[in-house]
């Protein structure tokens, strides 16, 4: 059985320290990934909800522009009314 360590030396501490640096890199490597995941989540979310006002929006401006229609419709059936009762 082997004997416990009872001190290190420099070339086993920057052993250790190496390979905890690594360790370190693959975890933040893994945050970043998790923080692009959500970014992403974000921006799909904002595309959405601006794909949805754009519908919205859509909707208003296409009954405002029947309105309109009816609008010039009935003017013009005015206008043609009011010249047969001024030409007669």
């Amino acid at each position: 059985m082997e004997r416990p360590m009872d001190s290190w030396n420099d070339k086993r501490l920057d052993e250790m320290s190496r390979r905890m640096d690594e360790g370190f890199k693959k975890v933040d490597k893994r945050f970043e990934n998790v923080a692009t995941r959500e970014q992403l989540t974000e921006t799909r979310q904002q595309v959405t909800d601006l794909g949805n006002r754009l519908e919205r929006f859509e909707g208003r401006i296409q009954e405002r522009m029947d309105r309109l229609y009816w609008a010039f419709i009935l003017l013009a059936i005015m206008l043609a009314g009011n010249l047969i009762a001024n030409s007669a």
